[in-house]
């Protein structure tokens, strides 16, 4: 102990500034991170859908990546369109098993 207690004042100071910042620093990461971390987010976090990926590609020689995540409307417009191909295909079915009669009503 004795040894720690003659070190000069400016080590004392740097420590003391250092544990002061870290200290302050912790402080502001748990402020600004403690909203994430309530119950209903980690929750929503661990039972949500994991993202889809529309296109992944890589470089091998140029170490490079690129990783492209579907946005949620692009998500949409491929439920709709989906959805549009399934009402075309009952339209087709429904208009084939028509007569030719029942077809020119209008005519």
């Amino acid at each position: 102990m004795n040894s720690v207690l003659h070190w000069t004042p400016l080590f004392w100071a740097l420590r003391i500034a250092i544990l002061v910042v870290v200290l302050d620093g912790l402080g502001l990461f748990a402020l600004v991170t403690a909203r994430f971390f309530r119950w209903k987010h980690m929750r929503r976090l661990v039972l949500a859908d994991l993202p889809e990926v529309r296109r992944l590609g890589g470089q091998v020689a140029g170490a490079g990546a690129t990783v492209e995540l579907a946005e949620a409307h692009d998500v949409q417009f491929g439920q709709l369109e989906r959805q549009v191909e399934e009402l075309r295909r009952k339209l087709d079915l429904l208009i084939a098993g028509l007569s030719d009669e029942e077809r020119n009503v209008d005519g």
